[in-house]
């Protein structure tokens, strides 16, 4: 029977009531709104493959004994994800049931010496600023080139309190560090390996966060009164709760382009971290000079793989595009006319021999390039590339090949204009979205963007470039003469 006055909520990595204070109708609304269907399972074989048909982010513990004036009583611990504390409040309000709410988050750690930020920030940097303040759980959406990195520092300088800013890459890492020097003028911490040395402003490795919590090293989880994680839809599902549900900090702030994700398991992201709190289009950006913008220039290709239809197997796919001559030799002298004209490029490939076989082929073509691909082993070659796209010299023409993986997100380099999706992600939005914005930071004497996409038009037909003009603006080559995308689309269906 549920007892009198209003259901006490504890809220501090998750939000903690007790079934004994709800209604049957009440357990059952909470159930459903923190239940979710699988989208991967239905994809996949009989049996899921490996994967649940439904994802169940509330825990129900075991009871326990409670002495309280008035006797001992019985408790069933409930719990939810913390971003779902507006969905709890609904549930109850809906069925006519109030509640108090007992903050138990980390406020622990004030950094009185932290320093202001350098950088002045532009108007819709302040207002992200403004929306995590006011949110504390929450998501910001902001184009690549917007300056996330920049408001997210700006919080934290504005906040002034212990924080974590976890990252997935090496390459992210590195690059939160020197952006902490810049524009806080300070030396970040790191925990990273078997490395712990926590700062007012502390960068993490994810694999190194869920490894550490897994292995029942809980310390961390209640040592920071903020919590940012870049690029937040990148996490795997399996380490999304792993890495950030265990963290009581007061502010749990998510960022990214676009948090949707490649799974469609967007409900467990909007379950950490709740909804998106500020989101700012990419026309104000480019309006207010944040970013150039970046056409989406589309050649057609001749490959052919007419097994493909029958048979989708990507790997496969691309194992046969990557060892195409006339299809390299294409992105090839797309590179090199880029180059000629005085533009810095990105390759962008799937595989990293192939990104190694392009930067081969153009040193060997009398061109200045360089490799940019993951892992520790490549550090020291990805940051001597990343120098010399960064040369503003006259002699700064170079290109940079790369894994989609390593420099499609979160690589910054504002000399950048031009970039060759060798391989395709055209039918992915998000990998779309992520790769043109290595391209849109604006910079001195930088005009537009210019992306580069091979259309394998026999494999994939008008569809993906439908899709394009449906999210970017397109122009194709058809038979030596530039038309717009919907037109390029037009003549494809005519001549199917």
């Amino acid at each position: 029977m549920r007892t009198l006055g209003p259901v006490r909520i504890v809220v501090d990595s998750r939000v903690r009531l007790t079934t004994q204070e709800l209604t049957a109708e009440a357990l059952e609304g909470l159930r459903v709104a923190f239940t979710h269907e699988n989208p991967a399972y239905s994809m996949t074989t009989i049996g899921g493959a490996g994967e649940p048909p439904i994802y169940e982010t509330y825990v129900v513990g075991e009871k326990v004994r409670v002495e309280l004036e008035g006797g001992a009583y019985m408790r069933t611990p409930l719990s939810f994800p913390r971003g779902g504390l507006a969905r709890v409040r609904a549930v109850l309000k809906a069925n006519g049931i109030a509640w108090t709410i007992e903050d138990r988050r980390t406020w622990d750690f004030p950094e009185p010496g932290f320093r202001e930020h350098r950088l002045v920030p532009r108007t819709y940097q302040v207002e992200m600023i403004d929306a995590a303040i006011e949110k504390q759980n929450c998501l910001i959406h902001a184009p690549t080139g917007s300056g996330k990195t920049s408001a997210a520092l700006g919080l934290l300088a504005r906040l002034k309190r212990r924080a974590l800013v976890m990252v997935w890459t090496g390459n992210l890492l590195e690059q939160w560090r020197a952006r902490c020097q810049s524009e806080l003028g300070m030396e970040a911490g790191e925990i990273r390996g078997d490395k712990t040395d926590i700062q007012p402003v502390t960068l993490a490795m994810q694999q190194t966060i869920v490894s550490r919590f897994q292995s029942g090293d809980t310390e961390l989880a209640d040592a920071f009164d903020v919590v940012v994680v870049d690029e937040v839809q990148r996490a795997a599902a399996e380490f999304m709760y792993a890495s950030i549900d265990p963290f009581t900090a007061r502010y749990r702030v998510g960022i990214s382009a676009d948090s949707t994700r490649k799974d469609e398991k967007e409900f467990l992201t909007h379950d950490l971290f709740g909804q998106v709190a500020y989101e700012v289009a990419e026309n104000r950006l480019v309006d207010e000079g944040a970013v150039v913008e970046v056409e989406i220039c589309v050649v057609p290709t001749e490959f052919r793989a007419p097994w493909y239809r029958y048979r989708q197997d990507f790997n496969k796919l691309l194992a046969e595009m990557v060892a195409d001559e006339a299809r390299n030799e294409l992105a090839l002298q797309i590179a090199q006319r880029e180059m000629d004209e005085g533009e810095q490029v990105l390759l962008f490939s799937h595989r990293v021999e192939h990104a190694r076989s392009l930067d081969a082929t153009l040193v060997q073509r009398g061109y200045r390039s360089g490799v940019m691909l993951g892992g520790s082993g490549q550090a020291e070659v990805f940051r001597r590339t990343a120098a010399g796209l960064r040369d503003k010299g006259p002699e700064r023409k170079m290109a940079g090949c790369g894994t989609y993986q390593a420099i499609a997100q979160g690589l910054d380099l504002p000399t950048v204009g031009r970039g060759i999706a060798v391989t395709p992600i055209g039918n992915n939005r998000q990998q779309m979205g992520q790769t043109k914005g290595r391209l849109c930071r604006s910079a001195t004497g930088k005009g537009s963007g210019r992306l580069w996409y091979l259309h394998d038009r026999h494999v994939y037909g008008r569809k993906v470039i439908e899709n394009l003009n449906k999210w970017f603006r397109v122009r194709a080559l058809w038979n030596g003469e530039w038309v717009d995308g919907e037109e390029y689309v037009r003549r494809l269906r005519i001549t199917a």
